[in-house]
């Protein structure tokens, strides 16, 4: 994957971690979520992506797990989060937090994000914090989180009270899944977890411009 470094993408605007890193700030990043996040290929790609453009400035931490959610980021965002003293953090909890057997209603789940936010803000006032929404789960990830399409907004919804940039994966994930169903079971055969190529393909190109890097998409990205 080519990626291009300089302006703005335009309407996308730079993000506060842009800013910094073009000034030649320093900067460590904290990763946190669920498995979305903790096993996925993204973080160690927008990892490689930084250094090749900022060298040694960015570090990434990945303090995600598996299976968790916001309750669980809540609790330990000390002990994960805090003690890194981190510049920006990204954070994305909702697919968990729609699993039915969570038993984490909307009002929990809207209550759990905005208390991380407003801890980490305390804490590190100049820290960017950025909400994510993940990709739409199918099949059986569907079936066990039936109301998923209800956190995902609650997420926008607290994004926007707060502040925080919104990095929103879900429309163009929705659209390959309605339009392109062999490219999404290819994607995420399992129907949750994105491979590693959909990380290089789909949600790394698309994080980089949310974050205000423009970047050229590869060939592969339209093979059927």
């Amino acid at each position: 994957m080519v990626f291009t470094f300089g302006q703005a993408v335009a309407g996308e605007g730079n993000s506060q971690l842009m800013r910094q890193l073009e000034l030649g700030d320093s900067q460590k990043i904290v990763t946190y979520g669920t498995s979305l996040t903790a096993n996925s290929a993204w973080p160690a790609g927008l990892q490689a992506t930084l250094h090749e453009r900022f060298h040694h400035q960015a570090k990434i931490v990945n303090s995600a797990g598996g299976g968790k959610d916001s309750r669980w980021g809540v609790a330990n965002l000390s002990s994960r989060v805090l003690k890194e003293k981190p510049d920006a953090v990204f954070i994305e909890f909702a697919i968990n937090d729609a699993l039915a057997g969570s038993k984490l209603s909307l009002k929990e789940s809207a209550a759990n994000l905005g208390q991380m936010i407003r801890l980490i803000r305390e804490r590190r006032p100049q820290c960017e914090v950025i909400v994510m929404v993940m990709n739409p789960p199918t099949g059986e990830a569907l079936e066990k989180r039936p109301n998923i399409r209800r956190y995902e907004e609650i997420y926008r919804e607290v994004a926007k009270k707060e502040s925080c940039r919104l990095i929103d994966f879900a429309p163009e994930w929705q659209r390959i899944i309605t339009r392109e169903p062999k490219r999404w079971r290819r994607y995420a055969p399992d129907g949750l977890h994105p491979t590693p190529q959909a990380c290089d393909e789909v949600i790394l190109p698309s994080l980089l411009k949310k974050l205000g890097i423009a970047h050229e998409s590869p060939s592969s990205h339209k093979v059927s």
